[in-house]
């Protein structure tokens, strides 16, 4: 309990100090660099992903082997000096035993624990400065980082803080033992504890990170191709007829996840009739169309909704609301299908109209901007809720961002 209070409870100010100012710092950065993208919610993704997996049990760890490091080592080494070693050994007790072990509990048992102290106040500074300076509200920021972090994140921190308590321990005992002389070996010694303990956490701290990173893209790697490259959409001998007249007979397709299909053909062959039986607009006489597994050809009422969530499509004119200015047209989805607060979708519209170079502008009304922009503003409504699929039926000439990685565009 001795060591557990000297290297836990009494690191409490410290820890808590230097995590909170790392915090500030990396969320004011982060905050610099992002605004000028209008991307200033992925702070909390930054600051988040930063301080649990590296900068919380790094700065915990390197600060302890600055004070329990240097400790064990003044410590044993002083015992050494003043033959209370020797005298441990003559009377049948295991230095090891006696003086290491405790010492290695101590901060196997605290090290977690002040790590995730560290990460909640590092976590803090940054939504302190993601608030005051990022213009997020408390709900937007709190949100952005629920999504972002997951529990293998804190995971990978905690795992990390545990083989760096063993290594400054053991590294401050050895020291100590390795003391021979007067006071000079013991300051010597000390000093040498903390550079090879901070040293020793921060290669292994690179070499946990290349692990941890590398074993998640081998399982990522490893999954079935046929799992990874699946077809979103099928297309399945389509025949579609106008009275007598046939558009389309028996065509038939595969567009698999994450590619870039273009239908292409002379005016009158069927491209946007196609394209509407696709999205859902008609039904083809003969035939079905599969959207992520899911006949949408046989759907209806609520099924059909929400297979054409998966669906954002952009019209040729970008078939825009005009009583509705672009802001209230991107968030009219967000409003509809999701239960966001308000300031969270309002952070979300200005991000799509960013994306499409129409930052500004979200108070204008269709009418108010050339035909080029609202082509654009239609694509920005067309992502509003990161649909799978992304269908144009005459896209602008600037390309077309993915609405989510591994999402396939028409």
């Amino acid at each position: 309990m001795y060591y557990m209070e000297r290297s836990g409870a009494d690191a409490l100010p410290i820890v808590g100090l230097i995590s909170l100012l790392m915090g500030l710092i990396l969320g004011f950065q982060a905050i610099m660099q992002l605004k000028q993208f209008g991307a200033n919610i992925y702070a909390a993704d930054l600051v988040g992903l930063s301080v649990l997996r590296e900068l919380g049990p790094l700065m915990t760890c390197i600060l302890i082997a600055g004070r329990s490091g240097s400790a064990f080592a003044a410590e044993i080494g002083t015992m050494k000096v003043s033959e209370e070693v020797d005298a441990l050994v003559t009377m049948g007790f295991e230095p090891i035993r006696f003086l290491v072990v405790p010492k290695v509990f101590a901060l196997m048992a605290m090290t977690p624990l002040l790590t995730i102290y560290a990460d909640f106040l590092g976590l803090v500074g940054g939504l302190f400065v993601g608030t005051t300076l990022g213009g997020l509200t408390v709900s937007a920021y709190l949100t952005q980082s629920y999504n972002a972090i997951g529990l293998w994140d804190v995971g990978q921190g905690l795992i990390k803080c545990e083989v760096f308590a063993i290594i400054v321990a053991l590294v401050g005992c050895l020291r100590g033992f390795q003391v021979h002389g007067g006071a000079a070996s013991v300051g010597r010694f000390t000093t040498s504890a903390v550079v090879t303990g901070i040293f020793l956490i921060i290669v292994t701290d690179a070499v946990f990170t290349l692990i941890f990173q590398y074993s998640g893209k081998r399982m990522n790697d490893a999954a079935p191709k046929e799992q990874t490259r699946r077809p979103l959409i099928q297309v399945r001998d389509v025949v579609v007829r106008y009275g007598p007249a046939v558009i389309l007979n028996g065509v038939s397709f595969d567009v698999y996840e994450g590619e870039i299909f273009v239908i292409l053909g002379g005016s009158g062959c069927g491209k946007s009739t196609l394209l509407r039986q696709i999205i859902g607009l008609e039904r083809p006489a003969e035939g079905s169309i599969l959207i992520d597994g899911e006949d949408i050809t046989a759907a209806y009422g609520d099924e059909r909704k929400r297979i054409l969530r998966k669906i954002g499509t952009l019209f040729q004119s970008g078939a825009l609301f005009g009583s509705m200015t672009l802001a209230e047209n991107i968030a009219l989805p967000l409003r509809e299908y999701t239960d966001l607060p308000e300031d969270v979708i309002d952070m979300l519209v200005r991000l799509k109209l960013n994306m499409v170079n129409l930052s500004g502008y979200e108070n204008h009304l269709p009418s108010e901007i050339s035909g080029g922009m609202k082509k654009r503003a239609g694509l920005a409504r067309a992502m509003a809720l990161d649909p799978r699929i992304l269908f144009a039926t005459s896209p602008p000439r600037a390309s077309i961002p993915s609405a989510r990685p591994g999402s396939t565009t028409c």
